[in-house]
């Protein structure tokens, strides 16, 4: 994965010193879900659990665990997102409608409250996170204390030949 320096050198803050959110954001084929599978060895070492989600499989597991907790999807989400590290990648990529953003706002909440370190990543740029989500979740999301890598102007690996 070609990384520019300086966002290698937010990574590297973050994996020597894992606290916070590492946000990273920028248009599709950048290689953010294949940022994340790098990241897996990290994890291994450095947390006793974590968990990957892209936003689907969370909605997903979220509905599934509806009928077992009495449609309070809050107790079951929380028993998803407890672990000491969660990634969350391609937040917005299932549409955006109420359920989705509350869905969203309460993990991205919880993680948040809860300082727990946290790896989000999405094709939305910080403009649309702020014209699509409630400004609550763009201001714990950008918070000055979180590691944001926002490359808007890469090239899509997918579509290189």
């Amino acid at each position: 994965m070609d990384f520019p320096e300086w966002a290698q050198l937010k990574l590297s803050k973050f994996v020597n010193n894992p606290k916070n959110f590492l946000v990273f954001i920028g248009s599709p084929g950048l290689g953010k879900t294949y940022f994340c599978s790098c990241l897996v060895e990290w994890a291994l070492k450095t947390f006793p659990s974590f968990r990957y989600y892209n936003e689907g499989l969370l909605l997903q597991r979220i509905r599934d665990g509806m009928d077992m907790f009495k449609g309070d999807y809050l107790k079951h989400l929380k028993l998803l997102i407890d672990d000491p590290l969660i990634m969350l990648d391609d937040i917005g990529s299932q549409g955006i409608n109420e359920w989705r953003a509350e869905v969203i706002f309460d993990t991205i909440d919880h993680r948040y409250n809860s300082m727990l370190p946290t790896v989000l990543t999405s094709n939305f740029t910080r403009r649309e996170f702020e014209e699509n989500y409630h400004p609550r979740l763009c201001s714990r999301i950008f918070d000055k204390d979180n590691i944001i890598i926002e490359i808007s102007d890469g090239i899509d690996k997918r579509r290189q030949v």
